[in-house]
Parts: structure tokens; sequence; C-alpha cells
């Protein structure tokens, strides 16, 4: 069936339906090649580019503005930055490449929240590779049954963010004594096995990213003693609330539970899709990130196509349910 024709009877399902459409492994083999585009470095470059306008643009009108529109021009750069992180996101899950648009990748959209390519690669590729086990990095059980420790959660973005900020330096002592990078695995990407990671490739790839971190917070710093009103108020405000939202993401898309089959299938039914209104496309989940069982049943795939992704998954179901 066309992209077309899916959308047309997509339109039908309600928006609940939509987001809890049964996955199966017949669906799943069967989609058509040109819902699988991966996603492109260069594209994520012109996609981060687009964000630093957004904010650029911000800082332009909160600068001429009065001073009851900041709340709402911290919270637009808020989404930025939390969408310079999905992008990150997006880069990680694409092959390793030491290509120039590779480093603007981190300098444009990593290195601005405190994180790298390697960083999120490190972290981010381990969630996917044990989704819903005692590996998972963003598992936390605690937060199924207590709303208080939910919350804490989101909050701890506060935390997350100062530990970004912190880690490049702490790489530096890691660099010259190994046993420490096991700590610095563990204690900054949340690293869950218990493996020696003296010798890692994986963990000196990320300790000669944070080269170019620490670089960039070097100039962070000298802007902040030159503009310190300017800098807390616009980038460093932002930036925490940003770490905030990004917690609140990650704590809202997964069912926190330990689990047995972990399937990609299986595993999509223990991921939660959000809601796509403006506000949230906005600021929340942005880039498409809402479209999280997509995301999870083909990780490399383009953001713009997991819409179109979750409409044929739509449609496939209500066919099999018709036949």
């Amino acid at each position: 069936m066309s992209v077309t024709n899916a959308r047309t009877t997509w339109d039908h399902i309600s928006l609940r339906d939509q987001r809890n459409v049964p996955i199966t492994e017949a669906a799943k083999q069967a989609i058509p090649e040109s819902l699988l585009e991966k996603a492109d470095l260069n594209d994520i470059v012109k996609y981060m580019a687009q964000e630093w306008g957004m904010i650029v643009a911000a800082w332009i009108v909160l600068a001429v503005s009065p001073s009851w529109f900041y709340p709402i021009g911290v919270l637009v750069i808020c989404g930025r930055f939390h969408a310079l992180g999905v992008l990150l996101h997006d880069a990680c899950h694409l092959k390793r490449s030491e290509s120039i648009h590779a480093i603007l990748v981190d300098w444009m959209g990593g290195y601005p929240i405190g994180l790298s390519i390697e960083g999120m690669r490190y972290h981010h590729l381990r969630h996917h590779r044990h989704t819903c086990s005692s590996l998972d990095p963003y598992l936390k059980t605690s937060v199924e049954n207590s709303k208080i420790m939910r919350w804490l959660n989101y909050l701890r973005g506060i935390v997350v963010i100062l530990a970004w900020i912190i880690r490049p330096y702490f790489g530096l002592f890691a660099r010259i004594f190994p046993n420490l990078k096991n700590v610095y695995a563990k204690l900054f990407f949340g690293d869950r096995a218990k493996e020696d990671l003296r010798d890692s490739k994986q963990i000196d790839l990320c300790l000669r990213r944070d080269i170019g971190q620490i670089i960039y917070q070097t100039i962070l710093i000298g802007l902040i003693i030159v503009y310190p009103n300017w800098m807390v108020l616009y980038y460093i405000i932002p930036l925490a609330l940003a770490s905030v939202v990004n917690s609140y993401r990650v704590v809202e898309e997964h069912m926190h539970v330990i689990i047995d089959d972990h399937s990609p299938v299986n595993i999509a039914q223990y991921t939660k899709d959000q809601p796509m209104d403006l506000f949230s496309r906005f600021i929340l989940f942005p880039r498409n990130i809402g479209y999280h069982r997509m995301h999870h049943l083909h990780p490399a795939v383009r953001y713009e196509k997991l819409p179109e992704l979750q409409r044929w998954y739509g449609d496939y179901a209500k066919n099999a349910v018709s036949n």
C-alpha cells in the first residue's frame, strides 16, 4: 500500500490508538525500503544550524523585549538546546566518522550542551542494546511505583548537566591514571557492566573528544567573566532547563521494567510514544523524537520518516485485522 493511502486510513485512527498500534515481526519485515532512509551527518549539521538560527533570533528578540517576555524567550532557547541534543542523538546512531561534518556535529550540537558524539554513542547505544535490562543506563525502576521518584528523576537533569561540564576535566586525570576510566564510564555515562575499561578504545575516543569540550568551555568561561549577567540569563539558565526537559523525556519514553525478551518488536511494547501537539514538538519532543517506538524499531532512520513509519504500521495492523 502506498504511503498516501496509508495516511488516508491512518487519519481515521484516534491519537491514542496511533500510540498503541500492535507491532509485529511480519510488519517490520514488510516495510518498503523508501521508509527506511537513514539519517545523514551533512543534514544533521544543517538542522543544527537551523536550531542555532532560532537561538540567535531569540537572543536578539530578548535584547529588545520587555522583561515580562523573558520566560517565553528562555523556553524557546531551552527547546532549541534540547533539539541539539536530539540531533546529536540521531548522529550517534550513524557509522563512526572523522569527517568535517562529525567535527561540526560536536562543535554545533555536542559541546554546547556538555557532550560529544562519542560520549552520546557510548551511553545511548548501550541503552538500545540493553533496553529494559539491568545493563540499561536509562533504567530507573523506582519511577514506576513512586511519583516522588519520578519527579526527582526529572529534576536530576540539573545534576546531569553539572556532571557533563565536569566530565572532560575528570577525563584529563583518566588519561593519566587509566584506572579512573572505569569511574569515568560509570559515573558520567551510567555504564553498569562490570568490565575493566582501562584499555577500552571507546572510552579513549570519548576522552579524545573531551578535549574539544574543554576548549569550548574555556571560551564560555571567558564570556561569563566578561558578560556574566547575559551569559547566566540567556545561556546557563536555558541550558539547565533543557537538561531537566531532557531528563523528563528520557523517563517518559519507556516503561522502567526488566524484561527477558529484548527483540526490537518486544522492546517496542515497552517504549512509549509521546504527544505531538505544537508545544510538545517544539519544546519537549523536538525533531520527532516523540515517535519513540519507531525510533527503537529503526534507530538509524532519519527523523522525518518516523511519522510515515508509524502511519504505515497502523495501516498494516488495520489491514491485518480486516483480513
